[in-house]
């Protein structure tokens, strides 16, 4: 498999200038986009509290 998208998280351009990119905004595009990840990812880690806005 080729990577298609490069993710950089944390250091703070991407929501300076705005973008949907917390972590929060992420999880709830995982919801809908990758439900069984999400599942998943909680299942080995634990679910974890909500993240206040």
């Amino acid at each position: 498999m080729t990577p298609s998208r490069l993710y950089i998280i944390g250091n703070g351009f991407d929501l300076y200038h705005g973008i949907p990119s917390a972590y929060r905004q992420f999880k709830a595009y995982a919801q809908v986009r990758h439900p069984s990840l999400v599942r998943e990812v909680e299942r080995l880690l634990g679910e974890r509290p909500a993240i206040p806005s």
